[in-house]
């Protein structure tokens, strides 16, 4: 779909599968999917800056939703991979805010990190 130049088509089974998992509350495979959407849009050039940015702040909004909840760090804690999935994320939302120099989010994912590696 990229090569045909429809990159809406192509995004479509994405954003109707984060809408999937932000219906069930599952905010792990919400993030993973946030993850994917802005690789995607990173790809499709420059003129998707701005909704690539989005994506990262909302992987960001979602961790320090998580962090800020003890029932929800408790089950990071829990799940299988969860905090080495949630750390994974973060240093990619990280990344990304440093390739698109959009210094604020950059620290925010630092500053995440270390809240997350003192659980």
């Amino acid at each position: 779909m990229l090569k045909l130049n429809t990159p809406e088509k192509a995004l479509q089974p994405i954003s109707r599968w984060i809408l999937q998992k932000l219906s069930s509350t599952d905010w792990h495979d919400e993030a993973r999917g946030l993850k994917v959407l802005a690789e995607s849009l990173k790809r499709m050039g420059p003129e998707f800056d701005l909704d690539v940015e989005y994506a990262v702040d909302l992987i960001l909004d979602i961790y320090r939703d998580v962090l800020s909840n003890e029932a929800k760090q408790d089950a990071l804690k829990n799940r299988r991979f969860g905090i080495e999935n949630a750390n994974e994320n973060l240093i990619f939302a990280q990344q990304l805010a440093k390739h698109l120099r959009i210094y604020v989010q950059e620290q925010k994912a630092l500053e995440l990190l270390k809240q997350l590696d003192t659980l």
